[in-house]
């Protein structure tokens, strides 16, 4: 298989286990069911499958090629999607949803397009610039990460075509 390089760590990143720790963060996710502060589900998940951890074989085989068909997917390496904040949600989104990027990327470029139109627009009567808001601002809080699913799941996944 070819290699994968993911474009949202630096190599310091990749130095100190970042892609590590992005992939428990996805897990422990998937493992709740939905988002959470920061990190502070994934100690709870590391102790608790320390031993034995039933859903390995399925949940990794979910996230690796959810990852891997972004990679080998049409999006543009300066996509916002490859923003951490946003490849996260993105992840998890198409992971719960069982969607592929390939029935989303055209509506993700789409919404890319008009976020960025309207990044300075009221974040409180704008949904994409409350979208561009949650990129940035406090992107691991609970509510940013709730913000950009609701996004994702409200006007990305409804228009997937399904493949």
């Amino acid at each position: 298989s070819a290699e994968h390089k993911v474009p949202i760590f630096s190599e310091s990143e990749l130095t100190r286990m970042a892609d590590l720790h992005f992939i428990l963060l996805v897990l422990s996710t998937l493992e709740e069911g939905g988002y959470f502060t920061q990190d502070n589900e994934v100690e709870n998940y590391i102790s608790k499958f320390n031993n034995e951890y039933p859903n390995f074989e399925q949940n990794r085989d979910l996230v690796s090629n959810v990852i891997i068909d972004i990679l080998d997917s049409e999006l543009p390496l300066d996509s916002i999607w490859f923003r951490k904040s946003n490849f996260f949600s993105l992840v998890c989104e198409l992971c719960f949803s069982g969607l592929s990027i390939v029935s989303i990327i055209e509506k993700l470029n789409e919404q890319e397009e008009l976020i960025l139109q309207n990044k300075n627009e009221d974040k409180e009567t704008n949904i994409y610039a409350k979208y561009y808001s949650s990129m940035y601002a406090g992107t691991n809080s609970r509510t940013s990460r709730v913000n950009r699913s609701e996004f994702i799941r409200t006007q990305i996944i409804p228009a997937a075509n399904i493949v």
